[in-house]
């Protein structure tokens, strides 16, 4: 996760209840701000973040699909005894 180029975030006008509590729960948590922020954002973001990543998948699916015609019976039983194999 620790990139030698990461994106920069600024935030103006930042509530400063919000800031007080950021700052409070970084304290209690051992965290810098930032460290604490980007806990938070994560946390707050994981249940879209999975949906976009599904969707993501889906999308590469279907790609990958209709560009070339889909085998069922054989390949299935094909991917199956690789699987076993494994």
């Amino acid at each position: 996760m620790h990139n030698a180029c990461m994106p920069t975030v600024q935030i103006r006008e930042f509530p400063q209840p919000l800031y007080d509590l950021l700052s409070l729960k970084a304290e209690q948590e051992h965290r810098s701000l930032t460290q604490q922020t980007i806990a938070e954002l994560e946390q707050a973001l994981q249940p879209q973040a999975r949906g976009i990543r599904r969707l993501q998948v889906l999308h590469k699916l279907r790609m990958q699909t209709s560009s070339r015609p889909i085998m069922l019976g054989d390949q299935l039983e094909q991917w199956q005894r690789e699987d076993r194999e494994r």
